[in-house]
């Protein structure tokens, strides 16, 4: 694995035994701030903070129990929750939705038919899970990938409507592959070269989620997103050892210097390591101009944040990587305001690429980063056969 900082730490999981320094410096950073946030909402339970420090060592809570701390008012069925809020002697659940609407609340709501002529909003662009070149889809009962086709068609929509004043980008993405967020970053510019865009960076906006984002007007991020991860890696598995196990022996056919630089079956070369880490030394410093670009901050500056660090968004914040932080409805209220539309919540228009919701199997393959594809040979060595 080649890396672009030390703070770029996914590969430890497989180079490593144990956490390093730096990845320990991160987690141990993300959980202080993450347990700070806790603390503080406490005290709006009318906690000081050493009562709410108990109360989060002395959990996990049952509803009774934690009524009787003080983390809750009280604890009720939800038939009894309607009867509550209706107001005493009246009975059933008046005017209060299914606990199934209940759940999927805060999910960003499916496209429905629009009026011939549809009013002033804002749309809504989702950037989420793991970016990748072509369409995205999902593995039923895996990852959702995020095709960098599918946000570029699903942009080109909303600068074509007329009636989507602004655009909002919603992040939720630990980045993947960097040509990809690459062509994400251009259509994210394209768009706001035209019209507002504002990122909002949800749940973690790192990495190539990050470098996407760099491309809108303003970020805005939850004040616990994690945000940042201005970093590369690239590697592969050597696997020779287990082909040999089994018994199977490849033999690569190559046209190229580094036409098996991401093949498994062998090691790789002196020469292909120095082309490896080349690249990601290339791609490590364009992601860093991407950012000073955006951020309107030189190089130098962005550097001592870079190094693959992930931030909270508040920290995130302090760093000058986010213009602000907030909820979903503080962004859409800037890319409102940006966009001519009244004051308030405006009217939203979620655009995704029809082939968003498709089931991605049978192209998974093209997810894998490859440099020229060699021609390979397989055979088996065991004692009753050659393939």
């Amino acid at each position: 694995f080649f890396r672009r900082e030390e703070h770029k730490t996914a590969p430890e999981l497989f180079t490593r035994v144990e956490p390093s320094a730096a990845q320990r410096e991160t987690a141990d950073a993300l959980l202080d701030a993450s347990y700070a946030a806790l603390v503080g909402r406490l005290g709006r339970r009318g906690l000081d903070d050493a009562q709410a420090r108990r109360l989060v060592d002395g959990g996990p809570w049952l509803g009774r129990t934690a009524a009787e701390a003080g983390l809750l008012d009280r604890p009720l069925f939800w038939d009894e929750l309607a009867v509550e809020l209706a107001g005493k002697g009246r009975r059933g659940e008046p005017g209060l939705p299914s606990e199934r609407r209940l759940k999927t609340a805060g999910r960003l709501p499916p496209l429905g038919f629009r009026p011939l002529r549809a009013p002033p909003a804002v749309a809504v662009v989702p950037v989420r899970g793991l970016i990748r070149s072509g369409r995205s889809g999902r593995v039923p009962g895996g990852p959702t990938f995020c095709g960098s086709d599918s946000i570029a068609a699903a942009l080109a929509r909303a600068r074509a409507d007329r009636a989507s004043r602004a655009v909002v980008l919603y992040v939720d993405s630990r980045g993947g592959s960097a040509a990809a967020s690459e062509l994400i970053w251009h259509e994210v510019r394209r768009t706001a070269a035209v019209k507002p865009v504002v990122a909002y960076l949800g749940q973690v906006a790192a990495s190539g989620g990050y470098y996407a984002a760099c491309g809108a007007g303003r970020l805005v991020a939850a004040p616990l997103a994690l945000v940042g991860s201005i970093g590369v890696f690239y590697g592969r598995f050597e696997l020779s050892d287990a082909f040999a196990r089994l018994g199977l022996r490849r033999e690569l056919r190559l046209r190229g210097a580094h036409a098996g630089l991401a093949h498994p079956s062998r090691p790789m070369t002196s020469e292909e390591r120095g082309a490896a880490d080349a690249m990601v030394e290339a791609i490590y410093q364009d992601f860093l101009e991407v950012v000073s670009k955006a951020r309107g901050r030189p190089v130098p500056e962005i550097r001592p944040l870079a190094g693959g660090r992930v931030y909270t968004g508040q920290a995130a914040l302090g760093h000058g990587l986010v213009d602000s932080v907030g909820g979903f409805d503080d962004a859409l209220r800037e890319a409102a305001k940006a966009g001519g539309l009244p004051e308030g919540l405006p009217k939203t228009r979620v655009v995704e690429d029809a082939a968003a919701r498709r089931l991605a199997i049978a192209d998974l393959g093209e997810s894998a980063a490859a440099l020229v594809r060699p021609q390979a040979y397989l055979y088996y060595d065991g004692p009753t056969a050659t393939l």
